[in-house]
């Protein structure tokens, strides 16, 4: 870095886009400190203690964790700067050491000139940024420099990118997690499914562009050819939606019902006779038709034997037949050729005798 870009950088005239400028003696030749709050959070509240300069600092994390003390243990008088994302920025006086840090320490001008830093916004992202830790160097008696590291906290990385390495750190909660994927649903609001409002999911899904996401297959419409019994229970007819869609919550609890689909229709003139071999039997179970009527009734009459399967509903070429198989249709025609051949020789039967009765008496 050129010597006059340094001078600018601690001048403040322009900022480092990860920390702020270096307040204090910068030509202390020992090594530097720094101390950085854990990714995603930053600082909310510094403090130290002073005697004329500030004697030494240490931060708190707005996850609660202390960074370690930079500058020596030397006695003086403790304060404390509560800081948030609304006052976040830091100010004093820079002279020989750190004259003065938030008000505390020798008088703003006495020995300094007075400053005020803030972290500026990122420049790949222009992401807001936050004080996140300290960095500088110190001697036996005080503070030589103090600066501040800068980083954006994790609200603000998170609620566009829940993907973002420094999402995988933070414990988020199911409340920031519904505005996040609510904006942009990826694969971590998948992962968490079950954790999501049903108003973030339905927005999503209706969208066109997500048409086609295996996510959104519980609401795909049914086509034509799903029974009306089970059009709005997708996860019966669907299989994407069944393994890897979200179901939801009023369908979860709901079982998939057996159905039993059958229509026949019988003709009963022409080819179509009921008496000849071109009728097509359909082979049923008991369950219901939605398309009218009731499967599983009894064709009436027994003839030499009976006629299994039922007789119910009805279309408009004639009704709904099930139960028997084709070869019934030939059964019947047996027994009925049976009954004709039956009543001929009954007739000939009663014939006969009365013929040979009537040659006698004669």
């Amino acid at each position: 870095m050129s010597t006059t870009l340094e001078k600018l950088i601690e001048a403040g005239k322009i900022f480092i886009n990860k920390r702020t400028p270096k307040r204090g003696n910068d030509d202390y030749t020992k090594p530097e400190f720094t101390n950085k709050c854990p990714d995603g959070h930053i600082i909310s509240k510094v403090e130290g203690t002073y005697k004329d300069q500030i004697r030494n600092v240490t931060v708190t994390c707005t996850d609660g964790t202390k960074l370690p003390k930079a500058g020596p243990y030397k006695s003086g008088v403790h304060f404390v700067k509560t800081i948030n994302k609304q006052n976040n920025y830091v100010n004093g006086s820079d002279g020989k050491w750190v004259e003065n840090l938030y008000g505390t320490g020798n008088p703003m001008t006495k020995y300094g000139t007075p400053y005020t830093d803030r972290c500026a916004d990122e420049l790949n992202t222009g992401r807001k940024q936050y004080l996140s830790g300290i960095y500088g160097h110190s001697d036996k008696d005080r503070l030589r420099t103090l600066g501040f590291h800068c980083s954006p906290h994790w609200e603000d990385v998170c609620i566009d990118d829940l993907e973002n390495p420094i999402c995988k750190k933070i414990n988020i909660n199911k409340t920031f997690l519904n505005k996040a994927c609510d904006r942009n649903l990826t694969k971590t609001c998948i992962d968490r499914k079950n954790e999501l409002n049903e108003s973030v999911i339905t927005k999503y899904c209706n969208d066109e562009k997500n048409s086609n996401d295996p996510f959104c297959a519980c609401y795909t419409t049914a086509p034509n050819y799903i029974p009306d019994a089970i059009k709005g229970s997708v996860h019966c007819w669907n299989n994407e939606c069944a393994v890897n869609g979200y179901i939801p919550i009023n369908l979860r609890n709901k079982s998939c019902p057996d159905i039993t689909i059958c229509t026949q229709e019988i003709g009963t003139s022409g080819d179509k006779n009921i008496l000849t071999d071109n009728v097509n039997v359909q082979n049923c179970n008991s369950g219901s038709n939605d398309s009218g009527g009731s499967i599983g009734g009894s064709i009436g009459g027994s003839i030499g034997g009976s006629i299994g399967g039922s007789i119910g509903g009805s279309n408009d070429s004639g009704g709904s037949v099930g139960g028997s198989s084709k070869n019934n249709s030939y059964l019947f025609i047996f027994i009925i050729s049976f009954i004709i051949l039956l009543i001929i020789s009954i007739g000939i039967y009663i014939t006969f005798p009365k013929k040979n009765e009537y040659i006698n008496n004669k």
